[in-house]
């Protein structure tokens, strides 16, 4: 019975291939993570809960499916086409709220995620984006020598 109300609390699909090839990519770096954390009060894809840090790994439904504001094309007046995507509210709202309860948030896009192919491009990209996360919550006065 327990089994089958946690899968339902879940959701009947479980965890997204996107999502389990993120967290496979963080156990190949050897890093400590949490598949749907809720501790946050919020439903977590990934979080590394000794750096209050969430990982989500964005799919289609977390983008607006009407494109951002066209941008103008580089070196020419008139604008592209369509804009970036723009995440959808209900993200939007998570990722604020998750911030104001004291959470770093890493939003890894699907289409980035498919274009880096490679294991070890995945990985030095999932490096980056932790590090850069942590990085922007050091007060400025611990990173100086002392």
């Amino acid at each position: 019975a327990f089994l089958r109300c946690s899968r339902a609390l879940r959701g009947a699909g479980g965890h997204s291939s996107y999502q389990r090839a993120m967290a496979n990519c963080l156990t190949s770096m050897r890093m400590m993570h949490v598949l749907e954390d809720s501790s946050s009060g919020y439903s977590v894809d990934i979080s590394l809960p000794h750096l209050k840090l969430a990982i989500e790994a964005d799919g289609p439904s977390h983008f607006s499916r009407t494109p951002g504001p066209p941008k103008p094309a580089a070196g020419s007046s008139p604008p592209s086409a369509s804009g970036p995507p723009v995440t959808s509210g209900p993200t939007a709202m998570k990722r604020r709220h998750l911030k104001a309860l004291g959470w770093a948030v890493v939003s890894i896009p699907f289409t980035v995620w498919d274009r880096l192919g490679s294991d070890a491009a995945r990985q030095q990209y999932m490096q980056q984006r932790i590090t850069q996360a942590v990085a922007e919550r050091v007060p400025i006065a611990a990173q100086l020598p002392g």
